[in-house]
């Protein structure tokens, strides 16, 4: 009797670690049960480490789907993120479930240029075929993103900024704006005037935003060089000179008296543009720029 005993004792121990092999093996070791392609597992939003492992099981990403609700359930402090994961090498269990764990889900970079109207985003968009170029202009054609900043903008042209964005394999118009607008707020706020961060009037010194967004962009097509923008920006602010040979796609009627002092034959020369104290902060967001006090930087006496 004790000797059948010790003998089930045994057994039972090697099973217990052959077991324990076998589901180290499962978490430890790389596998991979997809085509060389990769594949994309999209996990739901509230999703049980057993659902998981399912689908993960499913798509051949990882060996066994107990080995790794096993292993999950062993860092309960550690939630499973929603998303859509793509994988595209042998991979372990372990890593698997860190990868998903830290949220590292699948983006595809975007990116918007300087200078970029958003017939030129919307067509890059479609040719990188994230969306249609239509749908990507009915979601800039709605201003609402914007009416906290400037009210009487009528799209959101001069509000998205040019930056890279990581965007998901199916994105929404809506959600891509969003993103773009959000980032020019923060600009926006960043370099805004303490005075003009809570002004909901759409105003900045008395000027709408959005003609001050019309504004950089005239000073962005007409010069690339930074150091000339404060420059040309005067030169639109304080236009003395009505020469052919100075004029540009738009004018801002902003006129100021010329000093009679000044000879009529000199007038058009830039340096008697400078009648004033002007700041064109030169940041990259297309068509932007900003009149402001001269504690800003690029300060130039006008």
């Amino acid at each position: 009797m004790k000797r059948i005993l010790a003998l089930g004792t045994v057994l039972l121990l090697l099973a217990v670690a052959g077991a324990a092999a076998w589901m180290w093996d499962c978490i430890e070791q790389p596998y991979q049960g997809f085509s060389a392609q990769g594949v994309f597992v999209d996990l739901p939003h509230g999703a049980s480490s057993r659902t998981v492992a399912r689908l993960l099981k499913q798509s051949g990403v990882i060996r066994s789907a107990l080995a790794f609700e096993v292993y999950a359930r062993r860092h309960p402090r550690r939630r499973l993120q929603a998303g859509e994961y793509f994988f595209d090498h042998a991979i372990s269990g372990h890593d698997v479930f860190w990868k998903i764990a830290d949220g590292h889900i699948y983006e595809q970079p975007f990116t918007v240029r300087e200078g970029e109207t958003i017939f030129d985003i919307a067509h890059d968009l479609e040719t990188e075929k994230l969306m249609t170029a239509d749908e990507f202009l009915a979601a800039a054609q709605n201003p609402e993103l914007i009416r906290d900043v400037a009210p009487r903008a009528k799209t959101l042209e001069g509000f998205l900024f040019p930056a890279t964005y990581f965007l998901p394999r199916h994105p929404t118009p809506t959600d891509v704006t969003a993103e773009m607008v959000h980032k020019f707020k923060e600009e926006w706020q960043r370099i805004a005037p303490p005075e003009s961060k809570h002004d909901t009037t759409g105003l900045e010194h008395g000027r709408p935003v959005v003609s001050i967004v019309t504004l950089a962009s005239l000073v962005e097509r007409e010069t690339p060089k930074p150091e000339e923008r404060p420059l040309v920006a005067g030169a639109f602010e304080n236009p003395i000179c009505t020469s052919p040979r100075r004029t540009t796609r738009m004018r801002i009627p902003v006129c100021r008296p010329v000093p009679s002092a000044i000879p009529a034959k000199l007038r058009c020369a830039p340096p008697w543009t400078r009648q004033k104290q002007i700041t064109c902060i030169s940041w990259p967001i297309p068509r932007v720029a900003t009149f402001s006090p001269p504690r800003l930087r690029n300060t130039i006496a006008m």
